[in-house]
């Protein structure tokens, strides 16, 4: 399908008319480079370990998700200011954006971004689409750790809940590096406000020929956290999205996941039928 960058400028140049800020500064996919700059001497150390089931990673991974130490660290990376040096998979996720905004434009677009940590994806869009705060209506479904935390700590433009059942009618429902973390992912892809949803983004999921489950462990400066997680069987998300949606568009991007090796990660954007 040719670079991630050439796809994603030219789909928002042909379907939306929309171009991306300062090109010159913002690189949609800057391969090989990082996306963050860091506010702690090193950066964070991701492992993984094969696993026999799940239920076993989830066992051995404690609290897991509401661990604290999680959330603080991803608050202590934060995105350079001009949003340079993004990898791949967001150069995907902004034309995909862009197409859903082509279709339902003039009025706000209703986000549910689900396991969204801190809602950063939506500043992501907003600044490489150059959009008006008010466009998107971003609402990130959380653990209580992060909504406690947002309360704390409010983020613009952005509403944090525990449940997809405070949320009114969705136009786009995204799950980015979510999916394979969930031990009941078919409840949550299946879940009616999804199913109702205009359109659906997956993106960051780690697909294989087989499920392989693994425990991921995440080193920061100021402490470890555990949690489990799958590399999908293929098909398995597209046979439980295909009840309700069809897919639009896909990008074929990997994600390495070290001693797991590189396993197929796409970026796909999903329509009601």
């Amino acid at each position: 399908m040719g670079s991630v960058k050439a796809v994603a400028k030219q789909l928002i140049r042909r379907t939306t008319g929309l171009e991306i800020v300062n090109p010159k500064k913002y690189d949609i996919v800057a391969k090989a480079r990082r996306m963050i700059k860091m506010d702690v001497p090193s950066y964070p150390i991701i492992s993984y370990a094969r696993r026999d089931s799940f239920e076993l990673a989830e066992q051995e991974a404690g609290i897991g998700y509401v661990d604290p130490i999680l959330v603080e660290g991803d608050r202590s990376t934060t995105l350079s200011p001009d949003l340079t040096l993004l990898p791949d998979y967001f150069g995907a996720q902004i034309a995909a954006f862009a197409i859903v905004l082509s279709q339902l434009s003039g009025r706000p677009l209703t986000v549910m971004d689900f396991g969204g940590a801190h809602g950063d994806l939506c500043r992501i869009v907003t600044s490489a689409l150059g959009l008006p705060q008010n466009v998107l209506n971003w609402n990130v479904v959380e653990t209580d750790v992060y909504v406690e935390h947002a309360k704390r700590n409010p983020q613009p433009g952005i509403t944090f809940h525990r449940t997809t059942e405070t949320l009114a009618n969705i136009d786009i429902a995204v799950f980015s590096g979510v999916i394979h973390l969930l031990k009941d992912w078919q409840t949550h892809l299946l879940d009616p406000k999804v199913s109702e949803a205009s359109f659906v983004l997956t993106s960051r999921t780690p697909i294989g020929k087989i499920e392989v489950p693994f425990l991921q462990t995440v080193e920061y400066s100021h402490g470890k956290v555990r949690y489990p997680g799958r590399i999908m069987a293929e098909n398995e998300i597209s046979d439980a999205l295909s009840r309700t949606h069809k897919r639009l568009i896909a990008w074929d991007l990997a994600h390495h996941m070290v001693s797991l090796g590189i396993v197929g990660a796409p970026t796909v954007l999903w329509q009601r039928r």
